[in-house]
């Protein structure tokens, strides 16, 4: 072993004992203790040969599904197209999770955590492309922005937790990251 590579292994080692403990201190959550809050169902590509005929809810349809197994954590997709809940292209992540099904869903006191796999606009625009324009990563942050403001100023939602997840589009951010 090298010096320098001895001296890397020394720092690791020791280095947190030599930073003074008020620097390291973090308050940790400890995990939940009921079983209810510690696992949760991915409510994505349900078979559709499963839904029941006629105009149906399938995003609270199967999240009826997930309630019954006493699971008080959710993960869903917004929007949701694999819901069919034809939600129009124009409309951003905080007007969906406004809509009709999103607000059941929210408000429904079976769940008390909600994992969102999010798309935004500009993110469903350049999917395919070669990554986003400098426009485009400022309208995906606002549109995020837009989001955490209205869940965070709904009264109703009060004590329910939102864990926000932007699928794919931190790989096409990752040439505007600073």
């Amino acid at each position: 072993m090298t010096f320098s590579a001895k001296l890397v292994f020394l720092l690791l080692l020791f280095g947190t004992a030599l930073t003074p403990p008020t620097l390291n201190a973090q308050t940790i959550a400890l995990p939940p203790t009921q079983r209810a809050d510690r696992f949760g169902i991915y409510n994505w590509g349900v078979d559709f040969a499963a839904y029941p005929g006629g105009a149906v809810d399938r995003l609270n349809w199967a999240a009826d599904k997930v309630a019954t197994l006493g699971s008080r954590t959710i993960r869903v997709a917004l929007p949701g197209d694999s819901y069919l809940l034809n939600a129009p292209r124009t409309a951003d992540l905080a007007q969906i999770a406004a809509s009709a099904p999103y607000e059941k869903l929210f408000s429904d006191p079976r769940f008390q955590t909600y994992l969102l796999t999010t798309y935004s606009a500009s993110d469903m625009q350049s999917q395919w492309s070669d990554g986003f324009s400098t426009a485009e990563a400022q309208a995906t942050r606002d549109e995020f922005t837009r989001l955490g403001e209205y869940l965070l100023n709904q009264t109703r939602y009060a004590g329910k937790t939102f864990i926000v997840l932007n699928g794919e589009g931190d790989n096409a951010m990752a040439a505007f990251a600073k």
